[in-house]
């Protein structure tokens, strides 16, 4: 058979491939499973089951990344365990979950697994905090659960390939062996912990036992276990020690046996607590040793819970050394206290010899030692001296240290205590001390300030006896001593001073009462050998100059006194010497080895003394020589001392007193030398005794006749004598005052002043000069008191003499000049300003009438031109009123009699003060004249009438009254600054509220009121004021808070007439040639208009240079000048124009009164005056009148 084809049979097994594929890899899938199971449960370590199923579950799901989380009690929070090749494991293990809030913590609480392949569209949080976004990261978590709890999550991460649910199923398959292998792992766990926790416990337990009695028998403190009953059953080593007993012979006694019974009660009682309760205080007591002795100890008694029963467990602390330090401490504060009273003691001894001994005897008792000593510090050699001791101590006292030299040195040369507990070995040790020096020795150095005073020392016979507390201690009381000491010093210093001055008192005394001069002159070198020398004596020089004999002497031997007093003393060798020596002060110190004396002494010979006896002490005919000054400035004598007790150079203050001595002495050979001329002027004297008592009666006859009041007072202020016009002004009879404080006679601040003045009088010795109020029959009145201190025969200010004279006119004369002189000020003021507004007003007021002539009667601008012009006035009338008051204006003064002016403003006073004031007249019916501007006189009524008003809103009385009044020096007003003369009196009186004292001071300055703003300018009073004084009167007030005030003003009083035959104004033809003089050109420009509008010719000109020239060129019939220019003054300027053009008249144009310029003398023949501010008529009217006269007299035809 050939075969012809082939038949094929084809099948798809595409499906089938796939199933078989899916097959073999559940296959794979599962072995895995189960090798990872058996992986999985090959451990019980619960880390170690953790990191197995990461690494299983990575590798099954092929993840980049596993992770385990297991979930916290509060089944909130997820905390991450195990973390497997994560680029950032560190911060993943450190960052908890959110189980509400994360992919994992979803798969929780759903309790299935989750895939999340999209993780940017995912809304659930996926991502860590703080690592990194992974490109196309696909996210896959199951939850770990056993028994249907749920133990934590797994999370696996990858790229690339997405989950299916095939992972996600094989992943949850994979949770199943993985919780189950986690729970087995945490169970074995468990279990193991807890039998490791039965063996601790058994180990812990015998630790316990061992520790207990280790601690038992290691403690510091002594332990005894009691029964109930009190027996010891056990004890510590410690115990043993303590009481010094063994341990069974501990074990075989009760408490009773070591506890005293005082002890015992204390016991008894912390044992009344009852087991469980707090335990029982410490108990300080004693227990008793073996051997008898009491131990100081601290107990502390507490129940211990013995199951069988309870015990009693008593820890015992030996407190000795606590005792021992308490003690010291207690010692401390006794020395601290002693210390303070020591100080007190020491500070009230003030003889310097008892209280160095005083010092060291309280060292020694404050370290409760025997032996002490003080080493003072001598200056003048630059050492230390032993000065004293106590106890047995045997150094020779004067021995002396140099700095640095033995303890005592080194503390001066270190400035701080110094203990050394065993002198005889220390390196510092002295052998000239070694002998004397116990082993122990502390020293502190004396010191006031930076002065150093010395050492002070402590010792004691036993080595190491002194803390450095104790030299601290030491040092401590050295500083107080050191204060002790200074004050002791100076207190003696001052004893020594005053005995210096006692002495010189004496002999000053003996100056006084002894006419023999030797015995002056013994009183003399008494006196110096008292002040500490051995010997004294004085020489005197011989009438011839020559030679010089001794005429007294103090402490010498016999032989020597014999041999100075026969011996001359060389005059001109001992001059020699002197020029030679070294000047103490005033007075010589002369060295033994600088002199011969037995050559200076001619012819004698001067017994042999002792050696020098070191540096910085007196030799034996070293001699301090102090000369004796006579009145002319010559030596007439010698004071010499030597050998001064204790050896010592003497200080400044013995040497002037020496030198007060020889000037005493000096003083008695003079007046003795002068004695018998002295007696030749007895007689002389008696004859003036004689004219002093008769002097002395006519003093008295002064005194009492005397028109100031005479006291003499004691210096605590008790009258001894008043004349009788101190009498008077005190008030009592002089036979009632003698014997009376001034205080009690005139109490007050004044009189406790004037006492405390007298009590310095008599303080100071020197006379004082005081001022004094009194109060007499109800008026104040003052007085400037001479207080002169009077002594008696022995210098002594026994009294103070006080003349006094009445000052209280010259006070109110004062008074009222200072404030003249303030208006005065404030006047000179308000006028310049006034001067300066004139200008402007002219300028404003004369443009203005100009402005209202142009303009038509129907022009719209004539009411503001009015309005300016109205304004320029009223500025004007301000301007009058500073003019006014600075006394500048222009006044034009009548005769007047002051009844017709308040007669005739009856009505108008009526509508100013209105209908509840009632107006009272009281007007004089023969009043005298005054010479016054009727207008200015109705302004000072008005003024004054209206203030009133406004001081009796409630209503009241306005009184005006007129009297004629004489003023002279007898008088009442005398003192009220009225110059005696004949016034006439006009007085404005209210019933108002009255004027503080405060507002009197201020009445009358310009701008002051006490008005509201806006309606007052404060210029009434003021221009009153000036109105007053330009007429040259005075206006004073009166008030009384409450009862109102009066306004009394006084004008002089005229006889002159005033002549009523009035000149015709001349009318002529406006021709004439007229030339301005003013440096503003506003009001020079101003005026000229005025002028030209009258039809004058006018030339005008703005200084006195320009005026001159035109004066030259022109014939000019009248200047119109000012006053004040800058180039020269208005006065220079018409002296000038006089001698140029002699017949030219000139108007003055300034603000200044008419009295005011001939007070000047500025108003002349010829001159006339022009007010400013000035309008068109008032020009007009002056200058037709000045030029009508002109023409009428003979110089003008």
């Amino acid at each position: 058979d050939r075969a012809i084809g082939i038949v094929g049979v084809a099948r798809d097994i595409t499906q089938k491939e796939k199933a078989e594929a899916t097959l073999r890899e559940k296959s794979r899938q599962m072995g895995q499973l189960l090798t990872s199971a058996r992986h999985l449960t090959a451990s019980l370590d619960v880390k170690e089951v953790l990191i197995r199923i990461a690494v299983e579950a990575r590798t099954i799901l092929n993840a980049y990344e596993a992770s385990i989380y297991l979930i916290e009690a509060d089944g909130l929070t997820l905390t991450p365990m195990v973390a497997i090749d994560p680029p950032h494991e560190e911060i993943l293990l450190a960052t908890p979950l959110d189980v509400r809030h994360s992919l994992t913590g979803q798969a929780v609480i759903t309790r299935r697994g989750v895939i999340c392949n999209d993780t940017t569209t995912s809304d659930i949080n996926y991502h860590v905090p703080g690592t990194p976004y992974v490109e196309d990261e696909r996210v896959l978590a199951v939850p770990l659960i056993v028994d249907d709890e749920v133990l934590g999550a797994l999370c696996l991460n990858r790229t690339g390939p997405i989950f299916r649910d095939e992972d996600l199923a094989l992943a949850e398959t994979f949770a199943i062996y993985a919780a189950i292998a986690l729970q087995n792992a945490r169970l074995y766990r468990a279990l193991e912990s807890e039998i490791e926790t039965r063996c601790r416990t058994q180990e812990a337990l015998q630790q316990s036992e061992r520790l207990y009695r280790s601690l038992f028998e290691q403690a510091s403190d002594a332990i005894l276990l009691e029964t109930v009953d009190r027996r010891i059953i056990d004890a510590n080593q410690k115990a043993c020690n303590l009481l010094g007993y063994t341990h069974e012979e501990l074990l075989s006694l009760s408490v009773s046996d070591i506890v005293p019974p005082e002890s015992q009660e204390l016991v008894d009682e912390a044992m009344q607590t009852q087991p469980g309760e707090q335990p029982a205080p410490l108990i300080e007591g004693y227990d008793v040793h073996k051997d008898g002795t009491l131990i100081p100890v601290e107990t502390s008694i507490s129940w211990v819970d013995n199951d069988e029963q309870n015990l009693i467990l008593a820890i015992v602390r030996d407190i000795t050394e606590r005792k021992l330090t308490e003690e010291a401490l207690r010692r401390r504060t006794e020395q601290l206290e002693a210390l303070r009273r020591i100080r007190l003691e020491m500070t009230n001894q003030l003889d310097p010899s008892a209280l160095l001994r005083l010092i060291v005897s309280y060292a020694v008792k404050l370290l409760d030692k025997e032996i002490g000593g003080l080493y003072l510090y001598r200056p003048e050699r630059d050492l230390l001296e032993w000065a004293l001791y106590v106890g047995h101590m045997r150094a020779p006292i004067g021995t002396t240290l140099c700095r640095g030299e033995g303890l005592a040195g080194q503390v001066w040369e270190y400035g701080r205590p110094i203990a050394v507990n065993d002198y005889h070995r220390w390196e510092g040790r002295v052998s000239k001390m070694l002998r004397y020096s116990p082993p122990s020795v502390v020293g502190a150095p004396v010191r006031w300030g930076d002065e150093f005073l010395g050492v002070i020392t402590v010792s004691d016979e036993n080595p190491g006896a002194f803390s450095q507390y104790d030299a601290e201690l030491l040092s401590l009381f050295a500083a107080q001593a050191a204060v002790a000491i200074k004050n002791a010093r100076l207190f003696e210093e001052t004893q020594q001073q005053s005995r210096r001055l006692s002495q010189a008192l004496i002999v000053s005394e003996a100056l006084h009462h002894a006419l023999d001069i030797d015995e002056v002159l013994e009183q003399v070198t008494r006196g110096a050998a008292s002040l500490g020398f051995a010997r004294a004596a004085i020489n005197i020089r011989e009438p011839d100059g020559s030679t010089a004999r001794v005429r007294a002497t103090h402490g010498l031997s016999e032989e020597e006194r014999q041999i100075l007093t026969k011996a001359p003393l060389r005059w001109a060798d001992f001059e020699t010497l002197m020029q030679e020596r070294f000047l103490v002060s005033r007075s010589y110190l002369i060295r033994q080895d600088e002199v011969d004396w037995d050559q200076l002494f001619d012819g004698a010979t001067i017994p042999a003394r002792t050696e020098n006896r070191g540096p910085g002490y007196w030799a034996p005919y070293d001699a301090l020589m102090v000369p004796l000054w006579g009145s002319q400035g010559q030596i007439i004598g010698l004071l010499s001392v030597d050998e001064p007790l204790g050896g010592l150079l003497p200080g400044l203050g013995v040497i002037q007193t020496l030198e007060t001595f020889a000037n005493q002495a000096a003083l008695a050979i003079e007046n003795a030398r002068l004695y018998r001329e002295a007696r030749r002027e007895i007689a002389e004297r008696r004859r003036a005794e004689d004219a002093l008592r008769e002097s002395e009666e006519k003093y008295r006859t002064l005194v009492e006749g005397a028109a100031q009041p005479i006291l003499t007072l004691s210096c605590d202020g008790v009258l001894l004598y008043v004349n009788s016009v101190a009498a008077r002004i005190l008030g009592i009879p002089p036979e009632e005052i003698i014997g009376r404080s001034i205080s009690e006679v005139r109490p007050g601040s004044q009189t406790a002043s004037a006492v405390k003045i007298l009590q310095r009088i008599a303080a100071s010795g020197e006379s004082q000069t005081f001022e004094y109020e009194v109060t007499v029959d109800g008026q104040i009145m003052w007085f400037q008191a001479h207080g002169h201190p009077l002594r008696n025969n022995e210098g002594e200010i026994v009294a103070i003499l006080v003349i006094a004279m009445d000052i209280s006119e010259q006070r109110r004369l004062e008074e009222r000049l200072r404030q003249a002189e303030k208006m005065e000020a404030i006047g000179r003021l308000a006028g310049g300003v006034a001067h300066e507004f004139n200008n402007l007003l002219i300028v404003i007021n004369g443009y203005s009438e100009f402005l209202l002539d142009a303009l038509p009667q129907d022009s719209s601008m004539r009411q503001e031109a009015r309005e300016i012009q109205r304004a320029g006035e009223q500025a004007a009338a301000l301007t009058r009123q500073l003019l006014a008051f600075s006394r500048r204006q222009m006044l034009r003064l009548r005769t007047l009699n002051l009844n017709d002016v308040v007669k005739g403003l009856t009505q108008i006073l009526g509508h100013v003060v209105g209908e509840d004031v009632t107006l009272s007249l009281s007007l004089a019916p023969d009043l005298g004249s005054v010479r016054a501007d009727p207008g200015q006189i109705e302004q000072v009524i008005i003024t004054l009438a209206t203030n009133a008003r406004d001081a009796m809103l409630a209503g009241g009385v306005l009184s005006i009254r007129t009297e004629n009044v004489t003023a002279d020096t007898r008088s009442d007003r005398a003192g009220t600054g009225i110059e005696a003369g004949h016034y006439i009196l006009l007085s404005v009186g209210d019933t108002g509220h009255g004027i503080p004292d405060e507002v009197r001071e201020h009445l009358f300055e310009p701008f002051f009121t006490t008005k509201e703003v806006g309606q007052g300018t404060g210029l009434g009073l003021a221009s009153v004021y000036g109105i007053v004084r330009q007429l040259g009167g005075t206006i004073q007030v009166e008030s009384r808070l409450g009862e109102g005030s009066v306004f009394q003003i006084y004008l002089p009083r005229t006889d002159i007439v005033d002549d009523l035959d009035m000149s015709t104004r001349h009318k002529r033809a406006n021709t004439q040639t007229i030339l301005v003089v003013e440096d503003d050109g506003a009001v020079r420009r101003l005026t000229a208009r005025m002028l030209d509008a009258l039809g004058y010719q006018v030339l005008d000109a703005p200084g006195a240079s320009a005026a001159l020239d035109l004066l030259r060129d022109h014939e000019i019939d009248l200047v119109l000048t000012d006053i004040v220019m800058p180039e020269t003054s208005g006065q220079v300027f018409v002296d000038r124009l006089r001698r140029l053009c002699p017949n030219v008249d000139v108007i003055y144009m300034s603000g200044y009164s008419e009295e005011a310029l001939k007070h000047h003398g500025l108003l002349t023949p010829g001159i006339h005056l022009i007010q400013k501010p000035f309008n068109q008529g008032q020009l007009a009217d002056i200058v037709s009148r000045v030029l009508g006269q002109n023409k009428d007299s003979p110089a003008a035809g």
